[in-house]
């Protein structure tokens, strides 16, 4: 070869940095993810009747003396059936206190709920805390204050819950017997436990994780209440992950269908296995679903893979305009063979494995070259190397420095590559198009004869200023995920688990953030025995033991984890550092989607650096001209015509649930309460003034954020 050719190639500390964008990052760029992807017993103002039905389900009234006891609790506690699928479990405690459960926060000392006390009177909504100790028939027992809008700021004494404790309490709030066989699993038994999915995690972490529901973490939330959960989508950032149980079906529009959620369940299964669908089956089902060579060709798709000695990377070609047609090559069994002549051979290649220095892969392809015009990719591996004097009949575990050696040899040379990498595990195919992918799987399934309807997620959300176009599909083989990451575009990203089971982490936004990003940025030694930095990120698998450094990923300080399985939504702030673990138990297929709304857009903007993350060279040479930008989609994507419709439905919405006959999913004026449902309004307001800040911040310089906002952080709406 000649010294220009020779360039091209180099030793494993050298090409490590050329290979930044497919070794063991998801992402192109490190910790980026590219997508395009209580009170006083009340004395009202305002008479409110008792619960009543308010949609075409019930049309009549729960009494205080329907209901039954609660086994394992006294006759103090009888439970009501729901109203409603989307409503939290309500109970009477003592006679005359009523509580449907809303929402528990962290360790279930506080509890988001729908407050009565007394005949004739309405709810109110509020918080209710664990008040310390109290007596009670001559025993210390713990009691209970509920605090709302309606009444003083310190709120009331419950004596009625006296002598129950958090647990208990939890337990209540958790209650989903009464769905039967809706529910897509079942919280008892170990199948679906925490232990289950990650049994190499942190024996503590996962009975935290079942104990409390699927959720650890002081501050993170379960949602039992599906009107509490778009009360949540109209008014918070989600500085911590949100979890709501079963919540994909209970609440309509709100999950992906085909054309229910649960039809989608059952198409994406092996038909004869009847198992959950493997990564590389999906990858074939969404092609099949988005059509011909050429639809196929522009859709988008990718997929990462364990790979010895490297981690997780990208398979195949890892630059922007990169999609499923690519994704589907990287796991085929496709090979060719070239012979170059002298003369530059168009194309760079590295070490396979980099800890020892084997085997050979490419990293790019010049346009036009030899190599191109006979079909080589980027992510295709040497199999066999072959001149006049010397033949590598095996490249995969022969030593780099050997097979670059080769290309010195007098030509003709003569490479055979292959395009899926050879050992590769636990493959992650994720992007996809949703819809694209139920198609597919509707065609494939063939013990489903329905005429295919895809039903796009999040329809039902209220406030959402800009949405992303379609949402997207994400199948990983047992014990694949994700690195810590936040995306390009800071938004709320709902995950709706559809087979298997997802452990998704996230750091609050600031320094947790940065210390998670910090933890899981490895150390590597360079040639000359010196630490460097890697921009690459550790991921935290649930299928082998943890190293000390990935554990300490789940001890970073205000880390939230949630365990969610089929059927159960998840909310977070894609801002935030945050990283996902598919379950080791079976593969896992989950729906994405991201939405912007005004709470959430100030948060998109505050992060000032991250509004053009895409360097000169990444726009004009590795395919990212046409990917979003949080700048774009502040600036283009969100326009003064969609925040005036979203305001308008809003208000219509508001007005809409004051009246009797309202049928929709949002929280009543009956159920919450007058005070509650002003208080909400002028916290909404406050958040379309945040938004304007944060466009107009946003059409500046880039160098200068909207100002801060303390109230991006509240998790509690109600006091």
């Amino acid at each position: 070869a000649d010294d220009n050719d020779k360039s091209r190639r180099a030793a494993p500390g050298a090409m490590r940095a050329a290979a930044l964008s497919v070794a063991r990052v998801v992402r192109p760029r490190a910790g980026l993810a590219c997508r395009g992807r209580v009170m006083p017993f009340p004395v009202r103002r305002v008479s409110r009747t008792s619960f009543r039905a308010s949609s075409s389900a019930s049309s009549v009234s729960v009494s205080d003396a329907d209901g039954e006891h609660v086994s394992g609790h006294d006759a103090r506690v009888r439970r009501l059936p729901r109203e409603r699928t989307a409503h939290g479990p309500t109970y009477v405690f003592g006679g005359t206190t009523r509580l449907r459960f809303l929402a528990f926060h962290g360790c279930a000392s506080r509890f988001t709920v729908l407050f009565r006390h007394g005949v004739g009177v309405g709810f109110d909504a509020g918080e209710l805390e664990l008040d310390g100790t109290c007596e009670f028939e001559k025993r210390v027992n713990h009691g209970w204050r509920v605090r709302t809008a309606a009444g003083p700021p310190e709120g009331v004494r419950v004596e009625s819950l006296a002598g129950f404790d958090g647990e208990q309490m939890k337990r209540l709030a958790l209650y989903d017997a009464d769905f039967g066989d809706m529910r897509l699993y079942q919280e008892n038994g170990k199948e679906w436990s925490a232990t289950a999915a990650a049994p190499t995690w942190p024996k503590r972490l996962c009975q935290t994780l079942d104990a409390n529901g699927g959720a650890s973490g002081n501050d993170a939330l379960v949602v039992v209440d599906g009107g509490y959960f778009l009360e949540l989508a109209r008014l918070s950032a989600f500085p911590n992950p949100v979890l709501f149980p079963h919540g994909a079906w209970r609440v309509p529009n709100l999950g992906p269908g085909a054309p229910t959620f649960h039809d989608l369940a059952s198409a994406i299964a092996d038909e004869k296995k009847d198992t959950p669908m493997a990564a590389a089956a999906a990858l074939r089902v969404a092609a099949r679903g988005a059509g011909s060579k050429k639809e196929v060709a522009s859709a988008p798709g990718r997929v990462t893979g364990e790979i010895p000695g490297r981690g997780r990377c990208t398979l195949g070609d890892a630059s922007g305009d990169a999609g499923l047609a690519e994704a589907l090559d990287a796991v085929s069994d496709r090979t060719v063979r070239v012979v170059f002549p002298d003369g530059p051979i168009g194309l760079g290649f590295a070490p396979y494995d980099w800890d020892l220095a084997t085997g050979a892969q490419v990293m790019e392809v010049d346009n036009g070259s030899i190599a191109s015009r006979n079909g080589v990719t980027p992510g295709m591996t040497f199999r066999s190397v072959a001149t006049g004097n010397k033949t590598i009949a095996s490249c995969v575990n022969f030593a780099f420095e050997e097979i670059d050696r080769m290309f010195d040899e007098p030509r003709p040379i003569t490479v055979e590559l292959q395009s899926k990498p050879p050992s590769v595990e636990r493959l992650y195919a994720v992007e996809m198009r949703a819809r694209d992918f139920a198609a597919g799987a509707l065609a494939t399934n063939k013990k489903i004869n329905k005429k295919f309807e895809f039903i796009e997620p999040g329809l039902g959300l209220p406030s959402v200023v800009w949405r992303e176009t379609h949402s997207t599909i994400f199948v990983g083989d047992p014990g694949s995920g994700t690195p810590p990451h936040h995306d390009i575009v800071g938004q709320i990203e709902l995950c709706h688990v559809i087979t298997g089971a997802k452990l998704l982490a996230a750091a609050p936004w600031g320094e947790a953030s940065d210390e998670l990003c910090r933890r899981a940025r490895p150390i590597l030694s360079d040639d000359d025995g010196d630490e460097e930095d890697d921009e690459s990120s550790l991921s935290v698998p649930t299928h082998r033991a943890l190293s000390r450094q990935e554990i300490s990923i789940l001890e970073t300080p205000g880390l939230c984890v949630v365990h969610a399985r089929p059927g159960d939504v998840v909310a977070f702030s894609s801002a935030a550092t945050h990283f996902a673990v598919n379950g080791n138990a079976k593969p896992c297929a989950a729906c994405f989607h991201g939405v912007l709304t005004p709470a959430s857009a100030h948060t998109l903007a505050s992060y000032v650096g991250r509004l053009d993350p895409f360097s000169r060279d990444e726009l004009e040479s590795d395919g990212f001209g046409k990917h979003l930008t949080g700048r774009g989609v502040l600036t283009s994507e969100l326009t003064d015509r969609s925040f005036e419709v979203a305001k308008k439905k809003d208000a219509e919405c508001d007005a809409r649930r004051k009246e009797n006959g309202y049928a929709g999913s949002r929280l009543t004026l009956k159920e919450i309460g007058e005070e509650a449902l002003d208080l909400t309004a002028v916290r909404f307001t406050e958040a379309n003034q945040r938004m304007a800040f944060a466009r107009e911040a946003a059409k500046g310089s880039g160098k200068k954020g909207p100002e801060a906002w303390s109230d991006a952080s509240r998790s509690s709406f109600f006091i």
